[in-house]
């Protein structure tokens, strides 16, 4: 049996430049401050699985996970936009177009 990856997100040190954009995104408090004042995980397990949420919202893009944005997973996200009578945010269209090759009905 195939044991599934514990659905977190990673952060590349390397583009990550400390903005806290997803600190004060994630309202389960995944991510925290450490003793070096730069953004970490620091309770993975508390991510709602399937969430994208933080990466979309990185402007450096240096937030991932275990599995990418899928076409489906992409038109949920804009679908419950919709249900709740807002605008599909721009920066989830432009960010699964660029980063996977995806299209959004936003209308």
């Amino acid at each position: 049996m195939i044991q599934e990856q514990l659905w977190k997100p990673e952060i590349d040190k390397s583009e990550c430049n400390n903005c806290r954009i997803c600190v004060e995104f994630c309202f389960r408090k995944v991510f925290g401050i450490d003793a070096d004042r730069e953004v970490q995980v620091v309770a993975g397990d508390n991510c709602v699985n399937n969430c994208h949420g933080c990466e979309w919202r990185c402007p450096q893009v240096a937030i991932t996970f275990p599995r990418p944005i899928t076409q489906e997973s992409a038109n949920r996200t804009a679908a419950y936009y919709k249900k709740k009578g807002k605008k599909v945010p721009v920066e989830f269209i432009d960010f699964v177009k660029k980063r996977y090759g995806l299209g959004i009905n936003a209308e």
